[in-house]
């Protein structure tokens, strides 16, 4: 497992709900199963969502999701160390290697890269929801 921060910012098409002040912090989490040759990439925004936003960001996710070429945005639950619940808004991607003689590097940094993109574009999508922009940018 290898894990790693990244900062997303807005406003690179000029024509984004983010701008290029709205700067915020990625986590990701690259996990191999080597037995079944699958690269998995998962990529977290760090702040638990608040709880009267749930609703909203499981339809967001809902309506994105079928437009999302790669990967899909999920919403997962956990408890935290006091047991209280919480819910963190991540994007997971895989790539599948086995049968790949070469290039398995180069759809590494592919799988990355595209997902990288397309959680990048899924968040701005979410940013017409000025509920949720506040939430990310907070």
């Amino acid at each position: 497992m290898l894990q790693f921060e990244s900062t997303f910012g807005g406003g690179d098409s000029g024509e984004t709900e983010l701008t290029e002040q709205d700067v915020l912090d990625i986590d990701h989490i690259i996990e191999v199963d080597e037995e079944e040759m699958l690269i998995s990439l998962y990529s977290y925004v760090p702040i638990p969502v608040p709880e009267k936003l749930v609703g909203t960001l499981s339809l967001s996710t809902l309506n994105i999701n079928p437009e999302t070429r790669y990967g899909s945005l999920e919403l997962c639950t956990t408890e935290n160390e006091d047991g209280e619940t919480e819910h963190f808004l991540r994007y997971r991607v895989a790539t599948y290697l086995r049968g790949i003689k070469s290039g398995k590097v180069e759809a590494i940094e592919s799988m990355v890269t595209n997902g990288s993109e397309f959680f990048g574009l899924a968040l701005d999508a979410m940013c017409v929801n000025k509920s949720i922009k506040k939430w990310l940018l907070s």
